[in-house]
């Protein structure tokens, strides 16, 4: 092989390596620094993940904050500067057109992170959160204590399984068993409606899923007459359980 083109090759070679070992340092310094700055910005807040996303072609980092209270999420460039925030129940937004399909990938989590999804009372280093299953706005409501340490957010309550198989209002009704042999199989029940609890007499086994009622109630828009029987005792008329009042 001639002497000139070996030369030539590991030159070429060691060209390359120094190549890429300077953009992969450049690049972990930029994430060292990024990272400081979102530490930084953790201290005290309730943020539960970081998203890298992107936003008028640029990279930006969207802190998400759990869906309570009056929190704000913003939205920082690279510089750890401030771009836009939106949230909160003024209902701010200075960014309309940001778009969180964008983010890519999560650059941070609260540690020992658990799913909130079913999650209906949960616990970080300092607050306690809870979500109303009694509310057709589901909404939340947390002490906001400031913390210093984020360790973690534990679960405290899931959301209860529902097994439904019904879609509408009156599938709902026609689920729950309504039939007995004696008064004894009777029993109050909340039924529940569109304008909240609604008491009648079913059996004592009968599953009722006021859930259910408020989720359907809330997505189609419907409302009820507010008031509701007063009912003292049930009884079994027919095989059926009926109100005794």
């Amino acid at each position: 092989m001639n002497k000139t083109l070996i030369i030539s090759s590991t030159i070429i070679i060691t060209l390359l390596v120094l190549y890429f070992t300077f953009n992969l340092s450049e690049q972990y310094s930029e994430n060292e620094l990024n990272m400081s700055w979102i530490n930084n910005e953790l201290i005290y807040s309730e943020v539960i993940k970081v998203r890298e996303c992107e936003y008028n072609s640029e990279k930006v980092y969207y802190f998400v904050n759990p869906e309570c209270c009056d929190f704000i999420n913003e939205v920082y460039n690279s510089k750890g500067e401030i771009i836009c925030s939106f949230g909160g129940i003024a209902g701010l937004n200075t960014c309309p057109d940001f778009d969180s399909s964008s983010c890519k990938r999560d650059v941070w989590n609260i540690p020992n992170n658990d799913d909130l999804t079913k999650c209906i009372k949960w616990k970080d280093d300092c607050n306690t959160c809870s979500k109303s299953l009694y509310s057709l706005e589901n909404l939340t409501s947390c002490t906001e204590m400031a913390c210093s340490e984020r360790t973690g957010i534990k679960c405290l309550e899931y959301k209860p399984e529902s097994n439904a198989t019904y879609e509408t209002f009156q599938e709902y009704y026609s689920s729950i068993d309504f039939s007995c042999n004696t008064d004894s199989d009777c029993e109050i029940k909340d039924i529940h409606n569109c304008c909240g609890y609604y008491p009648g007499c079913a059996n004592k086994n009968a599953k009722t899923d006021p859930d259910f009622v408020r989720k359907f109630c809330s997505e189609n828009g419907f409302s009820s007459v507010c008031g509701w029987p007063s009912i003292q005792s049930c009884k079994c008329v027919s095989n059926k359980c009926e109100s005794d009042s």
